[in-house]
């Protein structure tokens, strides 16, 4: 096998290593994260701030998200984006085991059978990656992530307006864009140097994150956990998908691009199955 292979392969296992280490920690915290939220007030918003910022499980949370976050970026500097989101997609699947355990919500057999299919789409998704791409990126990106953060903020003020899985889904897909524009701008930094433009990016991801976990935390209290993950994990690996794609020129294997049409599909179909089979009350399987 020629030495340039070998390293592909290497650093192919690294970023799949990786991102799928960021999906436990991830998929774990988000049954934590639902958790301790649902002991909280509703509102003013101050109290639910103040009794966040007060809670262990919270601090917890936030301890497992910022080793995702460590573990993601190593993903994304390895693989194509469409590769390393869609290990990030299987967090869905570890919040599934995790909230039947902790939390008494117990998936029904057709809901496992859609995280199958999840799976399934992104074993494919794997096996068609090629080599992650390298184009230059200008301020465009930069002034498009924070349109799009602001949309997304307007979006979400307006869907904490209505109630039950309306609600828990439309919060959970604006928290997973908010979510997918974080690799989207790390990706866009490749240089360890404190420039404007790299101080620029981080800038967005911290508000894209801050927001998504506040729009991810308010979903969760409305229905049941894979109810507003789902939706979320359809969001956050399809928007950094396409931008990898058209805008980094992230590469396919030679030959295997309609396997990566498919892979997505059955991905997003999976993964957008799973809250029209949940159960849609939170109330009913959550222990105070």
């Amino acid at each position: 096998m020629p030495p340039q292979s070998t390293v592909t392969i290497v650093g192919v296992l690294i970023g799949l290593a990786a991102g799928i280490g960021a999906a436990t920690l991830w998929g774990l915290s988000a049954t934590l994260q639902a958790r301790a939220f649902r002991q909280f007030p509703t509102s003013p918003w101050t109290a639910v701030v103040g009794a966040a910022l007060r809670s262990p499980a919270v601090l917890t949370v936030a301890l497992l998200d910022c080793g995702g976050m460590v573990l993601d970026y190593i993903a994304i500097q390895k693989l194509p984006l469409y590769l390393s989101q869609a290990c990030i997609a299987c967090s869905v699947i570890v919040t599934a085991v995790t909230a039947s355990t902790l939390l008494h919500e117990r998936p029904p057999r057709t809901q496992w059978y859609a995280l199958g299919v999840l799976a399934f789409g992104l074993a494919i998704l794997g096996l068609s990656a090629g080599e992650p791409g390298h184009a230059s990126i200008d301020w465009s990106l930069v002034i498009g992530g924070y349109v799009g953060v602001a949309a997304i903020g307007l979006l979400g003020l307006a869907a904490r307006r209505l109630s039950g899985v309306a609600s828990a889904v439309t919060l959970g897909l604006l928290a997973g864009g908010a979510y997918g524009t974080v690799p989207v701008a790390a990706r866009a930094i490749e240089s360890p140097y404190l420039t404007w433009f790299n101080l620029a990016e981080a800038g967005t991801m911290g508000a894209a994150g801050l927001l998504a976990f506040a729009f991810q935390s308010t979903a969760m209290t409305r229905a049941q956990v894979n109810t507003s993950a789902a939706p979320l994990t359809v969001a956050e690996t399809v928007v950094p998908a396409v931008v990898g794609v058209l805008l980094f020129d992230d590469g396919i294997r030679s030959g295997w691009t309609s396997a990566v049409v498919i892979g997505l599909i059955l991905s997003i179909a999976g993964a957008a199955a799973v809250p029209l089979l949940a159960d849609s009350d939170p109330a009913e399987t959550v222990e105070a």
